[in-house]
């Protein structure tokens, strides 16, 4: 006579088959789409996907500032006005004679220079500012996911303490019909104030999801949610290029070469041709020069009461500056960047170990997942025929409850998992 197994086994045997698929596949083979079960996890990426959060946003606009000196820092522009109304008195004294003599000189220069290294140091705030904006998103919807799994685990507990409270009180009011001692009253009103207690701690710390989705902005129905846990890595992944930690080190580099070819102007800090033509009070002048390596181009428009002469006039002008201390400069700037190019060049060797690492523990966290799912669903399937047999179902429905807190929390590691490998390799989610 065929034996039929318990449903409790079934449970357990459906799982060890599972797992063994699992140990058939090669290590690191992704898994095909979660169950349909899991579509109140698809409904939770969905819904946050595209949140951008109030800080989110305050970082955006950081982003945008940034590229705004960027802009300015391509030709530094200056416009300045002065203006030098003067006025003296002289006194001749052998002939006794005095008197005021006024004048007024005013000048506009427009200029402008490209500072390399003001250049570099503004595609650098750029990129640490792009990077926070995205380590923001990443972070909000970490903890919006999170918050919400853990409103299911809350819900479910307490639910529990619903009916721990239901079955005191139940037990307390049967003895008392039954005409139980007064010490075991005692006792079982003990236990019946104790799971009420409970409930009430419980009702307090838990928040509603809908309540969670209104604090995270969140309101209206979500996008199509079918694209989502298809595998270990969702959809709309959208990685940084570069990598922000990799653009910090290269634009590092970079301004420890601008350094080194900057050595020269340490002797020569100052080179300038000028022109200017002068008529009566009217004076134009252009001025180009190099100060410390930066290129820098002047025009001036100017008028001066009481000048009379008319002049074209031309010069070239250097500083030269030549000190003890130049020699451990050149020595200190040459290992800078020598410095700067290692630490680049490693960051740029060990990323790929770091990104197939933290996409190895994503796939497994993603097939762990997939196995308590499916161990979950078995144990309800098992719970529901039960019922439908009138059999008993206490021990069932243990196994189905700790089967759902399981999933749950295979879910929660999932989601640290992906935000590992998110953070790891500067990506953001966006919309599926």
């Amino acid at each position: 006579m065929p034996t039929t197994a318990r449903p409790g086994a079934r449970v357990a045997l459906a799982l060890a088959l599972t797992l063994a698929s699992a140990a058939a596949r090669s290590p690191l083979e992704p898994l095909g789409p979660l169950p349909a079960s899991a579509d109140p996890l698809r409904e939770d990426l969905a819904l946050l996907a595209t949140r951008v959060s109030d800080e989110a946003a305050l970082r955006l606009a950081q982003v945008q500032a940034a590229r705004d000196e960027l802009d300015l820092a391509l030709w530094d522009p200056t416009v300045a006005l002065e203006a030098s109304p003067e006025a003296e008195y002289e006194l001749d004294l052998l002939a006794g004679q005095g008197g005021w003599d006024a004048g007024f000189e005013a000048f506009l220069e427009l200029g402008a220079e490209r500072d390399e290294d003001r250049l570099l140091a503004a595609r650098a705030a750029l990129a640490a500012a792009e990077g926070r904006y995205r380590a923001q998103l990443r972070a909000d919807l970490r903890q919006g996911l999170l918050a919400l799994s853990q409103e299911r685990l809350a819900r479910r507990e307490l639910a529990d303490a619903e009916a721990e409270a239901a079955a005191a009180s139940a037990a307390l009011a049967e003895a008392q019909a039954a005409g139980a001692t007064e010490q075991e009253l005692a006792a079982l009103e003990v236990e019946a104030g104790l799971a009420d207690v409970e409930l009430e701690r419980r009702r307090l710390a838990y928040r509603p999801r809908e309540a969670l989705l209104a604090e995270l902005g969140v309101a209206g129905a979500s996008a199509s949610a079918d694209a989502y846990l298809a595998g270990p890595v969702p959809p709309g992944v959208e990685r940084a290029s570069p990598h922000r930690e990799a653009a910090a080190l290269r634009i590092a580099a970079e301004r420890a070469d601008l350094a080194v070819r900057e050595l020269p102007f340490q002797s020569l800090p100052e080179l300038e041709v000028t022109a200017s033509y002068r008529d009566g009070g009217f004076l134009v002048g252009a001025e180009l020069g190099l100060r410390r390596g930066v290129p820098t181009a002047d025009a001036r428009l100017g008028w001066s009461s009481g000048d009379d002469d008319r002049a074209l006039r031309f010069g070239v002008s250097a500083s030269l500056l030549f000190s003890n201390g130049s020699s451990s400069r050149s020595t200190l700037v040459l290992a800078e960047r020598e410095l700067a190019l290692r630490a680049l060049a490693e960051f740029e060797a060990a990323q790929p170990a770091r990104e197939r690492e933290s996409l190895a523990l994503l796939e497994l966290a993603y097939e762990e997942l997939h196995l308590l799912l499916a161990a979950r669903d078995e144990a309800a399937a098992a719970l529901e025929a039960a019922l439908a047999e009138g059999r008993d179902t206490d021990r069932l429905a243990a196994a189905a409850r700790r089967a759902e807190d399981a999933a749950e929390r295979a879910w929660q590691r999932y989601v640290r998992a992906l935000f590992d490998y998110l953070e790891t390799t500067d990506a953001v989610l966006g919309g599926a």
